[in-house]
């Protein structure tokens, strides 16, 4: 009885909030950049059975976006591709993965209350508000990351369930293909889980999980080899987004908002020769492969001092929680907040473990929560010093920090005589 009333409640939650928005949505708003080329992929996928933007023939272009979306997208337009349809199939999507989630801190925990407080919080993350009602992959990620970090905290405590030894594994694997940003992220996370394997002996019995993330990671790569010839890669974006990180405008035109304004072009056009660049193609994957190899040169022959800038403004741009150019909006102004309360809890965080507080050492419960929340935020540095990051990248963590700040700080509320002087 009580988890029909959590599924009652969980559902009652999501669909009030979002279902207004759902009513006055007009197709503009759900169109245009990223999304537009999603619905094509997806819409092509529907009706010719083909990862392209149109026809029968697989597109190059249509590599620029990572395939789990678009094929999720597609099953929804085989019934309807009205976009209120699919925004709809998409929140009811949410809702599954939402309710799947808070039944795995509920048997993490045995508490339906934390379960519910944890709901509460991930429907209400002004983030996650944010990208619902577009055609983006960010709310996708944002639950497959989420559901993937509780099973590591689920383990931490039942290593000997093995089904889930192998979800986690597949999850990994899929959540690479889904969103590559998150790529620093994962690797952490089964760095993780090696240790907590050899810490209890069972990294023989559990090498299969690795053969399955292997397996998930580079089934895209090599059907994009198979078909074109030119490389094995998750994203045809790589040369572009690397180049928009590494270049001479990124000190005066990079944001935090506005992160891929820097010229994909200009290392391209400065550092490669014109015989060079005429004799490559000028396809998709032929700029990728120009994009990749100017950018190498740009930062063999930059000074130190200018490569030391870039990844300090990247840097200090994946920290700021506040729009680094004007964002209007309360839903804007509400992300802005939870950001700095992450970020004020990744520092508390950092700080008891540096400190080797024995509130951390003898506490299981608030270990696991405070190494997801590093780990966001190493991740994150890692990527915005290898291209970029920004609010927009950054949110498909949105739902694993407000749950892991949520997690930690009612631990360090049971356990608050730990900081009581006696």
């Amino acid at each position: 009885m009580k988890k029909f009333v959590l599924i009652s409640f969980l559902a009652v939650i999501f669909f009030a909030l979002r279902l207004p928005a759902l009513n006055s949505l007009k197709p503009e708003q759900v169109l245009g950049g990223d999304a537009e080329h999603y619905y094509l992929i997806a819409k092509n996928i529907s009706e010719n059975g083909v990862y392209s933007e149109s026809g029968t023939i697989p597109s190059e272009g249509a590599t620029w976006r990572p395939p789990v979306w678009p094929f999720v997208l597609s099953t929804y337009m085989q019934i309807s591709d009205s976009f209120s349809f699919i925004i709809l199939m998409k929140l009811i999507m949410e809702l599954c993965l939402i309710i799947i989630a808070t039944f795995i801190i509920y048997r993490i925990y045995g508490n339906s209350s934390i379960a519910i407080g944890v709901m509460c919080l991930c429907v209400i993350e002004p983030q996650f508000i944010k990208y619902s009602t577009t055609m983006l992959s960010e709310n996708l990620s944002a639950l497959l990351i989420l559901i993937n970090g509780l099973i590591l905290l689920y383990l931490n405590k039942n290593i000997k369930n093995v089904w889930l030894h192998y979800l986690f594994g597949m999850l990994s694997g899929i959540i690479i293909i889904t969103h590559p940003v998150a790529i620093f992220y994962i690797l952490l996370l089964l760095s993780y889980y090696v240790w907590m394997l050899y810490k209890s002996g069972l990294i023989l019995k559990h090498t299969p999980v690795f053969i399955i993330f292997t397996i998930f990671v580079l089934a895209w790569p090599v059907r994009n080899e198979s078909v074109f010839k030119q490389g094995y890669y998750i994203t045809a974006s790589q040369g572009a987004t690397f180049s928009k990180g590494w270049n001479d405008s990124v000190p005066y035109l990079y944001t935090n908002t506005k992160s891929d304004l820097a010229d994909e072009g200009l290392n391209v056009a400065k550092y490669l020769h014109t015989e060079e660049i005429s004799k490559t193609s000028q396809s998709t994957l032929g700029l990728k492969k120009l994009q990749t190899h100017a950018t190498l040169e740009f930062i063999k022959q930059a000074d130190l001092t200018l490569l030391s800038e870039i990844i300090l403004i990247k840097v200090k741009s994946n920290f700021n929680p506040f729009p680094e150019t004007p964002k209007p909006g309360k839903i804007e102004s509400a992300g802005s907040l939870f950001r700095l309360l992450y970020l004020l809890t990744f520092f508390f965080c950092l700080s008891i473990l540096v400190s080797k507080h024995k509130l951390v050492t003898n506490n299981v419960s608030l270990h696991a929560p405070i190494l997801l929340i590093v780990f966001v935020y190493i991740a994150q540095t890692f990527m915005s010093v290898a291209i970029y990051t920004g609010l927009r990248f950054n949110a498909i963590y949105s739902l694993t920090l407000v749950t892991s700040c949520f997690l930690v700080w009612l631990e360090i509320w049971k356990q608050r005589h730990y900081f009581i002087r006696k």
